[in-house]
């Protein structure tokens, strides 16, 4: 992968060199690593990415074996300079998801037309046995969360009925409360879920443009009442992405573009009392830009997104970030060549994402 930039020497007077540098840190600008390649087959798709502490983080991908997909997952013990060995969960599974906290890291997939689930308590450097958690049919779209006390989100789309369906654990994932149904009348749309303090969210599509939120304070025994998020949601498959910590939560969706049309503007909304109420949209990516496939991750007091970016010369992962939830940073390149990215933070910023056809890497920013 080239870099796409045109580099000029230019002589550029002491004192203004001094006015860029400050002006560049006070934008938040980022150091990016070389890409690190997770995958080489050609054919390894990244489905995740979860830091657990200052250093720790595991990453997850599915990777084609010949006659089906393999989930994998790698682990790195130093802020994401190098990352393990795969270690594979399934040689037949596919889509996959994950998420964790310190030191439990949980993954799903579908496998033989159901959602399997299993789970690391050491970090992600070993898994148990998976289980099944749903009963067979057609899942698509897979989403899963872990939040304080142990409760763990995981949801997904009925592929011959497009209803979304969401299960929620109490005692971090040795047992799955009953499944809750949510209609809808569009299939292949994604699924997004989040753990607050008390507080679980579960997002999803009802049409083609119309993103509905719903949030449970029982741990998945009821839900409240779905509300709109947006009404003009660009109809793409996995345009929207949640975060939450304690009572704060985000959302980020792709609205239609009002300058294109056809491509979308990265949004999001927030809550600070636990998704009791919830902001006005408001706008990440520039207006002029072609954007759409937002991911975004809460920690401590900064939100950070990467999506990707459209142009005449094909598609890009950009990364963005917010201290306080409403200014955000100068969107910054992370690859020229990358798309379907995630995003996370442990002690750098570690982007997974895919080039091409399906290789998976990362890049950390520092």
């Amino acid at each position: 992968m080239g870099n796409r930039v045109k580099r000029v020497a230019l002589s550029i007077p002491a004192g203004v060199l001094l006015s860029l540098v400050v002006a560049g840190a006070a934008l938040g600008a980022h150091v990016w690593s070389a890409p690190i390649p997770l995958t080489s087959s050609g054919s390894g798709f990244g489905e995740g990415v979860v830091s657990l502490n200052s250093t720790d983080a595991v990453a997850a991908y599915v990777e084609w074996n010949g006659s089906d997909y393999d989930v994998k997952v790698r682990r790195s013990t130093n802020s994401g300079a190098s990352w393990s060995a795969p270690l594979t969960l399934s040689t037949a599974g596919y889509p996959a998801a994950i998420a964790g906290v310190d030191p439990f890291v949980d993954v799903v997939w579908a496998q033989n037309g159901r959602v399997r689930y299993a789970r690391s308590m050491n970090g992600g450097a070993s898994f148990g046995a998976s289980m099944p958690i749903s009963p067979r049919g057609f899942p698509l779209n897979l989403s899963v969360a872990r939040g304080p006390g142990g409760v763990v989100a995981v949801a997904w789309e009925g592929g011959n009925s497009n209803v979304k369906k969401i299960r929620v654990s109490s005692d971090g994932g040795v047992t799955f409360g009953p499944i809750t149904n949510f209609a809808s009348s569009v299939q292949d749309m994604g699924t997004a879920v989040a753990v607050g303090d008390g507080v679980v969210y579960f997002a999803y599509m009802t049409t083609f443009n119309d993103l509905m939120i719903t949030r449970s304070t029982t741990n998945g025994a009821s839900w409240s009442t779905p509300s709109s998020v947006s009404n003009d949601v660009y109809g793409v498959v996995n345009q929207f992405s949640l975060t939450a910590v304690d009572d704060h939560a985000y959302i980020a969706f792709a609205d239609h573009n009002a300058t294109h049309p056809a491509w979308g503007t990265i949004k999001y909304r927030r809550t600070l009392n636990s998704g009791m109420t919830w902001s006005n949209k408001r706008q990440i990516s520039r207006s002029s830009w072609k954007t759409e496939f937002p991911e975004v991750e809460l920690r401590g007091t900064v939100v950070r997104a990467v999506y990707e970016r459209r142009t005449s010369g094909g598609i890009g992962v950009y990364y963005q970030q917010s201290t306080d939830g409403l200014n955000w940073s100068t969107a910054e390149l992370v690859d020229a060549d990358g798309h379907d990215a995630d995003v996370t933070y442990v002690g750098n910023i570690i982007v997974q994402y895919v080039v091409g056809t399906g290789d998976t890497f990362v890049r950390t920013g520092s």
